[in-house]
This record gives structure tokens, sequence and C-alpha cells, in this order.
């Protein structure tokens, strides 16, 4: 079996989860408006630290 993308994002999110202590969420789980590209909420209190 050959090393696909899927593998490697596997790998990549077990690393950020297990070793980095993120979380992720599965993206149509998450409410937002779509036309915009970023979590601003989220954005602007990560600033705000």
């Amino acid at each position: 079996m050959g090393f696909t993308e899927n593998n490697y994002e596997n790998a990549v999110m077990e690393l950020f989860r297990d070793s980095l202590g993120y979380s992720s969420f599965y993206g149509p789980d998450v409410e937002r408006d779509y036309r915009d590209s970023l979590f601003r909420d989220v954005l602007d209190v990560a600033l705000e630290n």
C-alpha cells in the first residue's frame, strides 16, 4: 500500500492532536459564514492574547 494524501493528512492531524494538544472539527459541523475565509470571532480573540 502506497502513501496516499489521506494517510499523510491523518498523520499530520494525529501529530497536531496527540503531540501539540490541538483539537479539530469536521468542517460541515462548524457554523460560519462560508463567504468569509476567516473565523473572525476566533481570530479577534486570539489576536488580543
